[in-house]
């Protein structure tokens, strides 16, 4: 039996000011590899999304969507990833992004998410 690993939490250019990593590198090194699968998390956004989805399966790699966020708590931050399963994940977490766009934001600009957001979901 032969063991694959995954990369389940990876950044790319599109985390501003965060990686440098170019999502077709990114997939010529995962195909290299011979990864079955692969995640981007950038942070508190989906901006690569499309190139990354187009480029992995033409790779023959699962493209695994997801991305970090801050997560305040009580006062206390925590930086969590979160990945998609389904159709209804992916809806979850654009819902979860854009309100820490439009109510979580800090002074500075960053988004942030509380625990009170995921009861619905």
């Amino acid at each position: 039996m032969s063991v694959s690993f995954v990369h389940l939490k990876c950044h790319t250019e599109y985390s501003i000011v965060d990686s440098l990593v170019r999502i077709d590198a990114l997939m010529a090194s995962c195909q290299a590899a011979h990864m079955p699968a692969m995640a981007i998390t950038d942070y508190g956004n989906l901006f690569g999304l499309v190139k990354f989805y187009r480029k992995a399966l033409k790779a023959g790699i699962k493209p695994i969507i997801g991305a970090d966020v801050t997560l305040v708590d009580d006062g206390e931050q925590s930086l969590v990833t979160l990945l998609v399963q389904n159709q209804q994940g992916y809806q979850h977490l654009t819902e979860l992004l854009s309100q820490g766009y439009t109510e979580g934001q800090t002074p500075e600009g960053q988004p942030t998410i509380t625990w009170s957001w995921f009861f619905p979901y």
